[in-house]
């Protein structure tokens, strides 16, 4: 009787420590799930706020590019263009300008879904092209057009024709003109000594005169505030260029001068001596800019 009674309590202490090891045991694994639950749930708001960074930092370079597609002739319209979409006060703003055959009447624009030349429903109308262009300040970023591709811009002959394309062009994400190819070429070219700082080629010991006249020029689709510059042959010439519309370089040829590329509230600027007397051209070298027009005259007298 007595061995009996000595062990059942030491049973019963064995079944209440098998039991309390085993809540034990429990409780730690819960703890961990939890734990391992909040590391989860830690992970996906770190992921989710670096992926909201890489859309603000997105959005901001978008403010510094300007994405140019190619029109091409539709249905032997004899018209073809280029158009151009930037940033403007955190909107899109896209300019479309047409050449070849000349429109009597103004001809109806649009962002449509879809690609040429057969694109789909409007997505965003544009103001409609007359004389060969045409100026929206849309009311979405540059940013919303580029999520919702594949998108074409279509100009229709006529609002009474809207079934007769006569251009059309496929935007692309890879279609942008940005400052940063020409800055790197810049660079390399001031490393190899061909550039200064001030972005002019070098130029050899002329002994002429070092005296630097400056010209302030504005740049926008598709002209210079300046159409004519007149110097002194022999002067070193500083150009101060700031585009206040639409991405644009200077050029002049015969003095190997050019500035880098810039966007809208951009400046740049090139210095060069002008040695040569007569009368020389200077364009602005983006996409088809100085065949619409976009050029003046440096007079060296």
């Amino acid at each position: 009787m007595f061995q009996k009674g000595i062990g059942l309590p030491i049973v019963l202490i064995i079944i209440a420590l098998a039991l309390g090891g085993g809540g034990v045991s429990y409780y730690a694994v819960k703890q961990q799930a939890k734990k391992a639950r909040d590391l989860q749930e830690k992970a996906l708001r770190e992921g989710e706020a670096r992926l909201q960074e890489i859309r603000n930092e997105r959005g901001e370079m978008m403010r510094h590019e300007t994405y140019v597609i190619k029109l091409v002739e539709q249905n032997d319209s004899g018209q073809t263009g280029e158009v151009w979409i930037g940033d403007a006060g955190g909107k899109a703003k896209v300019t479309i300008k047409l050449e070849g055959m000349k429109s009597l009447v103004s001809q109806p624009a649009h962002i449509h879904g879809g690609a040429c030349p057969s694109p789909g429903a409007v997505k965003y109308p544009l103001t409609s092209v007359v004389e060969g262009n045409s100026v929206t300040q849309l009311s979405v970023p540059v940013e919303d057009i580029l999520n919702g591709l594949p998108l074409a811009i279509n100009v229709h002959t006529s609002a009474e024709d809207l079934k007769t394309y006569v251009a059309c062009g496929d935007i692309s994400a890879d279609a942008i003109m940005d400052t940063g190819e020409a800055m790197m070429n810049d660079r390399a070219k001031m490393e190899s000594g061909e550039m200064t700082e001030g972005g002019g080629v070098m130029e050899g010991e002329t002994g002429m005169t070092e005296e630097i006249k400056t010209f302030n020029i504005d740049a926008r689709n598709f002209s210079f505030s300046k159409k004519e510059i007149r110097v002194k042959r022999g002067a070193r010439v500083r150009i101060d260029l700031s585009s206040v519309e639409g991405f644009h370089d200077w050029v002049v040829d015969e003095f190997n001068a050019k500035t880098s590329r810039v966007n809208t509230g951009q400046k740049t600027s090139v210095e060069f001596i002008a040695d040569t007397a007569g009368t020389f051209e200077y364009y602005c070298s983006v996409g088809s800019h100085r065949q619409f027009g976009m050029a003046g005259k440096l007079i060296v007298e």
